[in-house]
């Protein structure tokens, strides 16, 4: 039987953005997500994040809201002005309700505060893989 966290491995390979500023987390969610079967780009700010996402629009997007550069809501409005933006988890240290209610407003589908369980997180994942294959 399948386990119900893991892709679905008779389809293609899912590819993620991950885009956090944090070295350590950002290779923690990118084996987290390769373990799990995904395909994974990374980026360490927003610039880069939008550069990915030219690059070649991923499946899925995981974004920090805290970076330098430029930070995670400005990429959430950048990316839904050009009509470009991915299913988005946003994973972040800013848990206020405002916080959440403005990503939300920018087109995130989900909002995850750090400090989290990589279980969780990649039950969050495989809920955003199915509703974006669902639509």
């Amino acid at each position: 039987m399948a386990d119900s966290a893991s892709p679905d491995f008779a389809a293609a390979p899912r590819r993620v953005l991950a885009v956090d500023d944090d070295p350590s987390l950002l290779g923690l969610i990118e084996t987290l997500l390769e373990l799990a079967g995904y395909q994974v780009v990374t980026a360490a700010n927003g610039r880069q994040a939008l550069a990915a996402v030219e690059a070649g629009a991923p499946d899925f997007m995981i974004l920090d809201m805290n970076m330098p550069v430029m930070d995670g809501f400005t990429v959430l409005s950048t990316l839904s002005a050009r009509g470009a933006l991915p299913p988005t988890l946003v994973l972040t240290a800013r848990n206020a309700a405002a916080d959440v209610r403005r990503a939300k407003s920018l087109g995130a589908v989900d909002y995850l505060a750090k400090p989290f369980s990589n279980k969780v997180l990649l039950s969050r994942v495989q809920a955003l893989v199915a509703a974006s294959r669902a639509a």
